[in-house]
């Protein structure tokens, strides 16, 4: 297994940034505490009428799309979708809010997103920014992200062997961390339990 703590990297994947205040234009943070509030009608009535583009972003870069599946609060992302919010602008890490919905393991909502237009292109070209360098495949192996997984294998977006910086596969990271449901989805993908990495090790060695 990689040392570093696989709970710590996804949450630096995705930090919450709905407390957090500075940077925000006046605008932006007011739908936002709508948002937390919970308050969608509001937040319908008042982007609706607001002068500002409904794509506005935060400090890292996120709209309040990014912000609504963060939130997994399915109603304000029909609300927004509604409105017009693009669904393909990248924050400053380069995630969309697809892969923002399959990060928190919501393959209701990242279904939606898809179906609602959202391009697997992102997905497919998304990397981690550490030294793994892994795909979104890798990331939902590594975590137990059982149902984005799931989804991704359904969509085809990846060989299932595909490898990250050291040629690790998905399985290697799902058999490493114990993670049997992600283990036997890959299996039954057709993953390889031979497929040998970089530092000579296979699912096996790993498991």
């Amino acid at each position: 297994c990689n040392l570093y703590d696989p709970d710590l990297e996804l949450a630096s994947l995705i930090p919450e940034t709905l407390t957090k205040k500075s940077n925000e234009t006046k605008a932006h943070q007011a739908r936002l505490d709508l948002l937390q509030q919970n308050k969608i009608v509001e937040l319908h009535d008042l982007i609706a009428k607001d002068y500002q583009p409904i794509d506005t972003v935060n400090s890292l870069g996120r709209t309040l799309l990014h912000e609504s599946v963060l939130c997994e609060n399915f109603e304000a992302v029909k609300t927004l979708l509604k409105l017009g919010m693009p669904l393909e602008l990248l924050d400053t890490q380069g995630t969309t809010p697809l892969i923002l919905a399959l990060m928190k393991n919501n393959q209701s909502l990242a279904k939606y997103l898809i179906n609602a237009g959202a391009s697997l292109e992102s997905v497919k070209q998304f990397r981690t920014s550490n030294r793994d360098q892994s795909t979104m495949l890798h990331v939902a192996a590594q975590h137990g992200l059982n149902r984005s997984l799931k989804l991704l294998l359904e969509q085809s977006i990846f060989d299932v062997d595909v490898g990250d910086f050291d040629q690790t596969t998905p399985l290697q990271e799902a058999a490493c961390r114990g993670h049997k449901s992600c283990v036997e989805l890959l299996l039954m993908a057709g993953a390889d339990v031979e497929y040998v990495d970089l530092q000579g090790t296979n699912p096996l060695t790993r498991a």
